[in-house]
């Protein structure tokens, strides 16, 4: 880089519904991209993982990956 770039976080871009313990309970999978300097320049994805309380989801688990020069998750 010759010089410093501001990028953004993508509002959620996916909502999956998933029975990871297979007993009828289902967690929330979100995707959000990150994107450089404009949208096709994606540098990688955040997975969050949302589980129930009772009340309201709360995040649970948070993934990051990030992708090298190839378009490979590194």
């Amino acid at each position: 880089m010759k010089s410093p770039i501001s990028g953004w976080v993508d509002p959620i871009s996916g909502l999956y519904p998933i029975d990871f313990a297979f007993d009828g309970l289902y967690d929330l999978i979100a995707y959000q991209q990150i994107a450089g300097t404009y949208h096709a320049d994606s540098i990688g994805t955040i997975q969050n993982r949302l589980k129930w309380n009772g009340y309201m989801f709360i995040l649970d688990y948070q993934d990051l990956a990030i992708y090298d020069s190839y378009g490979r998750l590194l």
